[in-house]
């Protein structure tokens, strides 16, 4: 994962997550250890799961991970998110649309769990490098 600035993606971002209970995506932005470990649905919510249990990701979930925040809204509001395309092009992310999850919600990972989760570490370095949030942010998420 180099980057989840939707406007800045390219080919290397793209990600198949198809038929995976949990896909572990590690950042060059990030120390080794702190990889990122994503779950479609997990069956325990914990912060501190450890193995993979869980539901697996549906056929056809490839695309890119992404920062979203809508325009409006409250940093703390944003969220990490996978948008599904037909090519590791990044020109089809805006005719893609965004993984959702059994009953119809948004899969998302929230900044309110990427700030308080042990597990999350790696990611929550990740944004910060990427200057997509900041410190003060995540201190208050």
């Amino acid at each position: 994962l180099r980057t989840l600035n939707q406007t800045q993606l390219n080919a290397e971002d793209f990600v198949d997550l198809s038929g995976r209970v949990c896909k572990t995506v590690r950042s060059a932005l990030v120390p080794e250890g702190l990889a990122l470990r994503m779950y479609y649905l997990e069956v325990s919510h914990s912060c501190h799961t450890r193995g993979c249990k869980g539901i697996p990701f549906p056929p056809e979930s490839h695309g890119f991970l992404y920062w979203h925040l809508q325009p409006d809204g409250p940093p703390v509001s944003g969220h990490v998110r996978f948008r599904i395309t037909k090519s590791s092009d990044p020109a089809t992310f805006p005719s893609g649309h965004d993984l959702q999850l059994p009953d119809g919600r948004i899969w998302n990972i929230p900044l309110l769990r990427i700030a308080r989760c042990s597990r999350y570490s790696g990611l929550r370095v990740h944004l910060l490098s990427e200057n997509l949030v900041t410190a003060k942010v995540l201190d208050s998420a």
